[in-house]
């Protein structure tokens, strides 16, 4: 069967809200694992929500109001993608605006029986942790370093000096957060994320160890290159964008951008990357390049996940970073079985098992904070 532009607009809207039908939930998936423009519909809809929540939008205003603050977005967009948005009653995208300040808040409906997530936390040097909470700003000023940590994130405003004093940004499951260092490098951290950085980024090169996975948008300096370290490689650059995905320690990801870099690792191994190339590393096989496709590598950033034709093994690693809860396979043989579709953050871990126990015959129960599948 094939659908309208409009109907897939109005299945869109109805997804972000959470009031999407199981029966419509799994034909939108199966569009957006496999029809590039309606994904990137879903992207922007998503974009405008995020956009939304920065303007101000909230609860305790009126209809009206917050439909005054979302309109000037939708207008500046000429595609025709988000033209059916325009055309919607205020209060069905005002609905789809409140509903994903959940994921820009870094929040989400609570799934039943699921573990409470902590904070965002800064752990200086001396074994002080700082907990982070959003919305709250503060300056935190310790042994002649200054981070400021506001409604954005955390900005090092420390200067370089002779000492080195390093910083360690952790977000736990479910959450995200952004990070300024001192150069002006950006740093987006995904769920299940450590970044390790000397205060002030001093000596001739600036170093930063992360643990998970991170984009990181580097300011450029050819005469003080920037490196990466992670588990097993090091991503050397001057000044450029790529994502760097750190969650199996022996598999390594490193997707180029915008620049070039050189990764390397152990016995001398190394390569260099051209934009729209990731390079893969492994101990047995060492570095194995590749294509990829921006929209799938970095659909995190956006608060989406896409899988085509992914093991459930593999998507069980998402579940725990995403929702918080551990999953435990009570038939093993459903490990290796695949699931096509997408996962987004404003989504309920119970849509989601409805999706997959309609698509894939997969059932689920949670129990002190464990997802069970058979």
């Amino acid at each position: 069967m094939e659908y309208t532009s409009e109907q897939i607009q109005v299945m869109l809207l109805e997804k972000i809200t959470n009031t999407i039908d199981p029966a419509d939930n799994q034909v939108l998936e199966q569009l957006l694992a496999h029809d590039p423009d309606v994904r990137q519909q879903w992207l922007d809809l998503n974009e405008l929500v995020q956009q939304a929540a920065e303007t101000g939008f909230s609860i305790t205003k009126n209809e009206e109001q917050n439909w005054q603050e979302i309109k000037p977005l939708l207008q500046k967009r000429s595609t025709p993608r988000l033209a059916i948005l325009k055309a919607l009653s205020a209060a069905a995208v005002a609905a789809a605006v409140f509903t994903g300040i959940y994921l820009f808040n870094g929040q989400r409906e609570p799934v039943k029986e699921a573990r409470s997530v902590p904070g965002v936390t800064l752990a200086l040097e001396n074994g002080t942790i700082i907990p982070i909470q959003r919305g709250v700003s503060k300056k935190v000023a310790f042994d002649g370093t200054t981070m400021q940590i506001d409604e954005r994130g955390l900005t090092d405003q420390s200067s370089p000096s002779g000492s080195v004093r390093w910083r360690t940004v952790s977000v736990p499951p479910v959450l995200a957060y952004k990070v300024w260092l001192a150069d002006g490098s950006e740093v987006w951290l995904n769920a299940a994320t450590k970044l390790r950085f000397p205060c002030g980024l001093p000596g001739p090169t600036r170093e930063v160890y992360v643990e998970g996975e991170a984009y990181f948008k580097v300011a450029k300096n050819r005469l003080r290159p920037f490196v990466v370290h992670t588990p097993q490689t090091d991503v050397w650059v001057t000044g450029t964008q790529f994502n760097v995905n750190t969650y199996h320690p022996d598999n390594i990801q490193t997707a180029l951008v915008e620049g070039s870099v050189t990764t390397k690792g152990a016995g001398n191994r190394q390569v260099h990357l051209r934009p729209g190339y990731k390079a893969t590393y492994t101990v047995q096989k060492g570095f194995q390049t590749e294509t990829f496709d921006e929209s799938d590598v970095l659909s995190w950033m956006k608060g989406v996940y896409y899988f085509h034709n992914t093991p459930l093994q593999e998507l069980s690693g998402v579940l725990t970073r995403w929702y918080g809860v551990n999953v435990h396979f009570e038939n093993r043989a459903l490990q290796t079985k695949t699931f096509s579709g997408a996962l987004t953050k404003t989504q309920s871990l119970q849509l989601f098992l409805e999706n997959l126990r309609l698509s894939a015959d997969v059932y689920s129960s949670i129990k002190d904070s464990v997802l069970y599948l058979r």
